[in-house]
């Protein structure tokens, strides 16, 4: 979940999945807890969906929930919703075009003209910005203005607010998902073990 203010916080009862966790072993009770992680942070990416702006759609394809290996332990699962660094094409109708992982891998770094790179600006719609100085020989220093400036934007919120209205939903998500997971892998082990007896 994304770590806004005080974060996220879901407190599971382990007595009530201990003995589950003992009989799966360490890689299956990873599997199911990272399910429901990202069970509970695609709740809160569709309301931030919803919420986004839209102007060509990119902004709102680009928000996606995953679950963090970086961030994440041996002991620490972590799940995430985050701007995707995907870019996109805008057709004439103004509809954004994910742009092929292939594509942009062979390109690098550069930006193309006529593709918009929503990890780049979704900050700046979130948050707003002030007025500015906007193109060439532009410039704005100790209050003095030179050149074309740009009045700047109110904030757009589409995170938090997703967050906050949400976070109580995904919560419970995580909880239902997370027992429905270890049943679901019980059950297939049970299954297996009867196999493995009958034959």
């Amino acid at each position: 979940m994304p770590a806004i203010g005080n974060g996220f916080r879901v407190e599971i009862d382990v007595a009530d999945v201990r003995r589950k966790m003992e009989l799966l072993g360490v890689r299956l009770t990873t599997n199911v807890i990272r399910r429901a992680l990202l069970s509970g942070a695609r709740v809160i990416r569709d309301e931030a969906r919803i919420k986004a702006p839209k102007r060509t759609g990119a902004l709102k394809k680009a928000i996606v929930a995953e679950t963090d290996r970086k961030g994440s332990t041996r002991d620490r699962l972590v799940a995430v919703v985050k701007i995707a660094p995907k870019s996109y094409t805008v057709s004439p109708k103004g509809r954004a075009k994910t742009v092929s992982s292939k594509v942009q891998k062979a390109r690098g770094k550069r930006s193309v003209k006529g593709e918009v790179y929503p990890r780049a600006y979704a900050h700046l719609v979130e948050f707003g910005t002030r007025p500015h100085a906007v193109g060439k020989g532009s410039r704005l220093s100790k209050g003095r203005a030179g050149g074309a400036m740009h009045p700047g934007t109110p904030p757009q919120p589409f995170i938090r607010p997703a967050y906050d209205t949400k976070r109580g939903e995904a919560s419970s998500k995580i909880i239902a998902t997370l027992r429905q997971e270890f049943q679901k892998e019980l059950t297939k082990l049970g299954q297996g073990t009867r196999r493995k007896a009958a034959s």
